[in-house]
């Protein structure tokens, strides 16, 4: 059995997952004749079964399914994040060094140290902006 590629989903017009067994009516009735369409099985399933039930329609395509198709370059979503933390990780205390006298305002006016953790928040939304243009 092939595992489904991101191609193939793309181009399809219909595609249905199913994770547990279906009844073969159920599946038939969910199918357009005239539409691609992909049926994508997890290993639950009787492969030979559903290869009979489909032979005689040429728009189906019957794959395995697995989740690691969508994860590949998923991580590039996220690097103006890891550039924005490492640059606040780095210049933060340079950052309160510079403004001491409005720290320990803050400091006192609060009484807590949590207050920095929205300082930080706000710097890592600003530094992710600059970063993603």
């Amino acid at each position: 059995m092939k595992f489904v590629s991101v191609e193939e989903i793309k181009k399809a017009s219909n595609v249905f997952i199913f994770l547990h067994k279906a009844s073969s009516s159920k599946i038939m009735n969910s199918i357009k004749k005239n539409q691609e369409t992909i049926i994508l099985l997890i290993d639950e399933f009787d492969f030979e079964d559903i290869h009979r039930l489909f032979k005689n329609y040429p728009n189906v395509i019957i794959r395995g399914f697995s989740w690691n198709i969508f994860r590949q370059k998923h991580h590039y979503r996220y690097l103006s994040n890891i550039n924005s933390m490492k640059l606040l990780e780095s210049n933060f205390s340079k950052i309160l060094d510079q403004n001491k006298n409005i720290n320990n305002f803050i400091k006192l006016l609060y009484n807590s140290e949590k207050i920095f953790l929205s300082l930080k928040k706000q710097l890592l939304l600003g530094f992710k902006k600059k970063n993603r243009s």
